[in-house]
């Protein structure tokens, strides 16, 4: 077995403590960064290229930390469910929806359609990339009980 030294000298409980303040942080910053857009958008009524900068750093690092959870163990590929993925993916779809109805108004139902097939879209490539990557992540694992 291959123990790798800690040049810190951190022992396993302050390695989690120091885990679970990182993991209170990422979630309170990503809160708070929606909380920011929200309110420029809805409260300031700035237009949305005065803050996609902050909007696609979010996005893309919240899909990217979902990925790094499902792919090194955090969620096990055999709890993964065709039905629970199909939940999410239907849960993304309509809060895409919704939000895109209430960025762009409902009035205009074929924009709202617009929108309608590209979240699916979006949601059925992140479903896909994310279950492919719990499973390589559960290959991984297996891999490396055997060795």
């Amino acid at each position: 077995m291959n123990k790798k030294k800690n040049p810190f000298g951190i022992d396993e409980r302050n390695k989690e403590i120091f885990m679970k303040i990182c993991t209170f942080l990422y979630v309170a910053t990503i809160y708070m960064m929606i909380g920011i857009i929200l309110y420029r958008q809805i409260i300031l009524k700035q237009h949305s290229s005065q803050f996609n900068d902050i909007a696609m750093i979010m996005s893309i690092n919240v899909v990217m930390a979902i990925a790094a959870v499902l792919y090194f163990g955090g969620l096990s590929f055999k709890r993964v469910k065709i039905s629970v993925a199909m939940g999410f993916y239907l849960l993304i779809v309509i809060l895409g929806t919704i939000v895109s109805g209430i960025k762009y108004g409902f009035s205009d139902l074929t924009l709202l359609f617009d929108k309608f097939l590209i979240n699916t879209a979006v949601a059925a490539i992140l479903i896909t990339i994310w279950y492919g990557l719990t499973w390589l992540g559960k290959r991984r694992e297996d891999k490396e009980m055997d060795e």
